[in-house]
């Protein structure tokens, strides 16, 4: 089984790329066109989700944390969270603490 990296995701497109061997993994998928949010142009920010074959999609600006299957190129709705107001960002505690520039002590 070829090593996997994390999916990368220049501005709103996911790809998801073989370490070992440079291939691609899976088709790119443009978050544009699940239709997550009606923002003209979106920042996201994708990373791991706890489901198998799913990353965790936040647009900024919204309370909204999707889940994007990769297998099924859609929004798998029975994962969405909705956050209150003040959501500042989110991310997944795979990935540590946030900086204390995000979330100071």
């Amino acid at each position: 089984m070829p090593a996997r990296r994390p999916p990368r995701h220049p501005d709103r497109v996911i790809e998801y790329w073989s370490t070992r061997d440079g291939r691609r993994l899976r088709t790119p998928i443009d978050l544009k066109d699940l239709g997550l949010t009606s923002q003209d142009e979106p920042h996201c920010n994708v990373d791991e989700h706890r489901a198998p074959g799913t990353v965790a999609v936040h647009v900024a600006g919204e309370r909204k944390l999707y889940a994007v299957d990769l297998r099924t190129r859609r929004e798998s709705e029975d994962l969405r969270l909705t956050f209150r107001e003040d959501l500042l960002v989110a991310r997944s505690a795979l990935l540590g603490p946030l900086p204390d520039e995000i979330c100071p002590a």
